[in-house]
């Protein structure tokens, strides 16, 4: 439980830097990826505050409260788990429109790209459906546990793994397709100057 408190103040301090720092962007839409970590890692300290109240009241808790307290902290680290990856891909989305900019339209960067964006919020959709789908199937196994007979439970079990690897699997694919954006959108900006200009243009490419 020590941990788990420590990770929730650990937080609780990440989101107040986070929205201390957004009074610096006045651009709504240069804020957008940053307003996506606040939400990520709201998410992940929930997570944090409800499994260590588990852990300390486990004992005082009926089963029924246990498991709705289970399946609410497995939501917000699973939220946590699909959209951090995005949440960054978003950045990248953002700094792409920049470079283009900067350089006149004559270079396309590959995160301006229609079929790169959609690839990247599909992956992420289905991410977070999957590791839902496995939660629910979870939820109505434990909830019906008496009423089914072995080979029921058993199935309802693997059904439930399976959408978990599977929201894994795209959660895997995210974190390529973000390397792999990374990569591409250095290559294509290594010529900027070293000051940064994308940084620096990134509130004069949203405010006019």
């Amino acid at each position: 439980m020590a941990f788990e408190v420590i990770w929730f103040t650990f937080s609780l301090i990440q989101l107040t830097y986070i929205f201390k720092n957004l009074k610096g962007i006045p651009s709504m839409a240069a804020r957008g990826p940053y307003i996506m970590l606040a939400f990520v890692t709201f998410c992940l300290g929930l997570y944090y505050l409800l499994a260590a109240i588990v852990t300390r009241a486990a004992d005082n808790l009926s089963a029924s409260d246990a498991n709705s307290l289970n399946f609410a902290a497995e939501f917000f680290f699973n939220t946590n788990a699909a959209f951090k990856p995005a949440m960054v891909l978003y950045l990248i989305h953002v700094r792409g429109d920049v470079l283009r900019a900067i350089k006149g339209n004559t270079t396309s960067p590959l995160s301006t790209q229609i079929w790169k964006r959609i690839l990247d919020w599909v992956l992420t959709g289905l991410a977070f459906v999957m590791f839902t789908g496995a939660m629910g199937v979870s939820a109505t196994q434990v909830a019906e546990y008496s009423n089914y007979d072995y080979d029921t439970f058993e199935q309802l079990y693997q059904a439930s793994l399976g959408l978990s690897q599977t929201g894994l699997a795209f959660v895997v694919l995210l974190i390529i397709t973000l390397v792999v954006s990374v990569i591409v959108e250095f290559s294509q900006g290594k010529r900027i100057p070293t000051n940064d200009l994308v940084r620096k243009r990134l509130d004069d490419r949203y405010t006019g």
